[in-house]
């Protein structure tokens, strides 16, 4: 069986994914909005201007740019 050309694509972007998903769930951050906000694989805190911050289930947040 030949592979097409859909295939050879889906497995060179494959490598990066895994690699970047990796990366992130060993570090346990996707990206931060210093002060504001730090957005992980799994979980979101959100800090407001009384110093309060609150811990959301990642399934949970808008995340900036969606």
């Amino acid at each position: 069986m030949k592979m097409g050309v859909y295939e050879r694509i889906s497995l060179l972007l494959l490598i990066p994914a895994n690699t970047l998903y990796a990366v992130a769930l060993v570090t346990h951050s996707w990206f931060e909005l210093p002060g504001i906000a730090w957005y992980g694989l799994w979980w979101a805190k959100f800090c407001d201007q009384l110093g309060q911050c609150h811990v959301v289930p990642a399934f949970f947040t808008n995340e900036p740019g969606v």
